[in-house]
């Protein structure tokens, strides 16, 4: 990339879903930190106050934009299978007893410990402590159940799914945390967490070998010894975090970054090199025209995500046949064959994200889960763990089965966009494989169309990932009846704002000529951008 002449001017800003996370990531800003630790202390803080949707007992990817050096870094730390896990074979992802969504059967090894320090200790300025000291606080002091949370808590469970209910409740420690009495706690009710306060705090006094290699380390193996389950010391020693340079494509010349392999970041970037060849200005914006383009482009990626997406350690997948103009030019040649499958339960949202930019021109795009919580809080340690390993394909032989070591498919897409060598565009989501199509349109927004940042995560979405166009309720009737005639099979979403099929995207553009940010947090979801 060339030198920067247009970074962001005087200001750094933080964007994510939660108002207190933005606020602990604006601190480090305050105190003199860059992008990486407001980031990384967004993250830690968004672990405690969001446990259906992240904790230090999960997984994520993040894109790193270093301005001194133009490098674009990914770390990878989504969770591993762990060693004493065997292939399961059912025919559906709903198991026995549905042991491989909560209980100590559904963890993968997490990895948010390991890559959230990493990321620090490499690119951060601030000391480990004051980056996670307002999780700290938060987990000693308290937090108050959100509105927008109390709804993701109480809505009914797609298909196959358990609620969160359930899951709050798997384990008794989990229950006397985030239950009253085994009831779901109400809006405005308060959840102090002592003990995750204290796991904190060892981890910002003793770095992340506490957590994979120390005391925290034996806790963790000794109660899954004593409840059948599957973590042990070995894979928490082993575990390992990926460092790699992301994909890049080059869409309308501007060079758009995305998360590798098992991330979605390479869906995204098809669904990108599919749609190039096509002038999508001609097209009225959201017409059914243009829907039936875009929503086909989808179909074909998501096809080629079912069949070739898995864990590259353990996979071959194709990155540049699926990427490479010719590949896209005959994608469009046959667009309406390009059939997928309805995936199942490709719907839940239990993900977070956060997008931070410095005065610098540093940038994060940072994007970490909980993929639906196990509900297994081991007692003292006070964190949730992740319940990965229910998304994994249960039948052998596919890029996506299970086997030890082995990191399963996610649909976390966080973006980085760059115009003329400047930073452009720094985004991401939440939102199961909603975040993919969230973040396509986003970056088709502010690129074919120009739109400000607000208006670009704003505006109308759909989805469709199978046989089915998923569309929020603010598109016309009119157009659906038109989509219909062309024969799509179409589901027009009761909510204006459809908070699960289409992404929660958390943005922060930059202007190309002036340098100044605007950040933007997704009405589908809580979250503020702040400016400090």
């Amino acid at each position: 990339m060339s030198s920067t002449k247009n970074t962001p001017k005087g200001k750094n800003i933080v964007v994510a879903p939660q108002p207190l996370a933005v606020e602990a990531g604006a601190e480090m800003f305050h105190q003199g930190g860059n992008a990486i630790d407001a980031a990384v202390g967004t993250a830690f803080a968004q672990a405690v106050i969001d446990p259906s949707m992240t904790s230090i007992g999960g997984f994520g990817t993040m894109l790193v934009y270093l301005a001194s050096t133009k490098q674009v870094i990914e770390i990878s730390f989504h969770g591993t299978v762990p060693g004493k896990a065997q292939p399961t074979v059912t025919g559906t992802y709903t198991v026995a007893n549905y042991t491989n969504q909560i209980g100590y059967l559904a963890p993968t090894v997490p990895g948010s410990v390991k890559g959230l320090c990493q990321a620090h200790e490499e690119y951060g300025r601030l000391s480990l402590w004051t980056v996670m000291e307002p999780a700290i606080r938060l987990a000693y002091d308290g937090w108050i159940v959100r509105p927008d949370q109390w709804r993701v808590w109480t809505e009914p469970a797609a298909p196959g799914r358990l609620p969160e209910i359930r899951r709050f409740n798997a384990t008794a420690t989990a229950s006397a945390i985030y239950t009253n009495n085994g009831e779901l706690l109400e809006v405005g009710q308060k959840v102090v967490n002592a003990d995750y306060g204290r796991t904190l705090e060892a981890i910002a006094e003793k770095g992340p070998d506490v957590f994979y290699k120390g005391e925290i380390a034996k806790k963790i193996a000794e109660d899954f010894r004593k409840n059948d389950g599957l973590i042990d010391e070995a894979d928490l020693a082993n575990y390992q975090t990926v460092t790699a340079s992301p994909l890049c494509l080059n869409y309308r010349n501007y060079h758009v970054y995305g998360a590798i392999p098992p991330a979605g970041g390479l869906v995204t970037l098809e669904m990108l090199n599919i749609l190039e060849g096509f002038d999508l200005q001609e097209l009225e914006y959201n017409s059914a025209e243009y829907i039936h383009l875009v929503s086909r482009a989808m179909r074909i990626a998501f096809r080629d995500m079912r069949n070739f997406l898995g864990d590259p350690k353990f996979v071959f997948i194709p990155t540049d046949r699926l990427l490479s103009p010719g590949y896209a030019v005959r994608c469009r040649e046959n667009m309406d064959a390009g059939k997928g499958c309805d995936s199942v339960d490709s719907s839940h949202s239990n993900t977070t994200h956060v997008s931070t930019v410095d005065a610098d021109g540093n940038a994060v795009s940072l994007t970490h889960s909980v993929a639906a919580s196990s509900g297994v809080v081991i007692p003292g340690l006070g964190f949730i763990f992740n319940g990965q390993m229910h998304r994994f394909n249960p039948v052998p032989g596919h890029a996506n089965s299970i086997a030890p070591g082995k990191r399963r498919i996610t649909g976390m897409a966080p973006c980085l966009v760059f115009r003329d060598g400047e930073l452009f565009m720094v985004l991401g989501a939440p939102g199961g494989h909603g975040i993919i199509t969230g973040v396509l349109q986003t970056i088709i927004n502010a690129i074919d169309f120009r739109m400000p940042v607000m208006e670009a995560i704003s505006l109308p979405r759909f989805h469709c990932e199978g046989e089915t166009i998923t569309i929020e309720s603010r598109v016309p009737s009119k157009t659906v009846l038109q989509l219909e005639k062309m024969g799509n099979r179409v589901d027009h979403s009761l909510f204006s704002y459809h908070r699960v099929i289409s992404g929660r995207v958390h943005a922060i553009c930059v202007d190309p000529n002036s340098g100044e940010m605007k950040g933007a947090a997704d009405p589908r979801d809580g979250g503020m951008a702040l400016y400090v």
